[in-house]
C-alpha cells in the first residue's frame, strides 16, 4: 500500500471514525443506528479477520477484539456506562495514535 493511501486511511480515522466512536460514547442515538452498529461491528471483525489471516499484524487484532466488540455490545445492549467510557477512550487513542503515524511519515 502506497503512502498516500496510508495517509488517506489516518485522515479517515482522524475526522470521521474515531469522532463517530467518541459521539457514540456520549450521546443517545436512535435504534436503527443502534441497529446498525451491531452489523457494523461484524464487518469490521470479518474485515480485519480476514486482512489479519492473509497478513497478520497486531493493529487488526485491535479491530478485530476491541473495536468491533465495543460497537457490537453499543449497539446490542445500548447505552452503558463502562461501554460508553470504553468507546470515548478508543476513540482519543485513535486519533492520537493516526496524528502520531501522518506524524512520522513527514518528520
Amino acid at each position: 500500500m502506497n503512502t498516500l493511501n496510508l495517509i488517506g486511511i489516518n485522515v479517515l480515522h482522524i475526522f470521521i471514525l474515531a469522532p463517530m466512536l467518541i459521539y457514540l460514547g456520549n450521546r443517545n442515538v436512535p435504534q436503527i443506528a443502534e441497529q446498525t452498529l451491531v452489523v457494523m461491528g461484524l464487518f469490521i471483525a470479518a474485515y480485519h479477520g480476514y486482512k489479519w489471516w492473509n497478513n497478520p499484524h497486531w493493529i487488526r487484532l485491535l479491530h478485530v477484539f476491541i473495536v468491533s466488540s465495543l460497537l457490537i455490545a453499543r449497539g446490542y445492549i445500548g447505552r452503558n456506562q463502562h461501554i460508553d467510557r470504553a468507546l470515548t477512550i478508543t476513540g482519543s487513542i485513535g486519533i492520537i495514535y493516526h496524528f502520531w503515524l501522518i506524524w512520522l511519515k513527514y518528520q
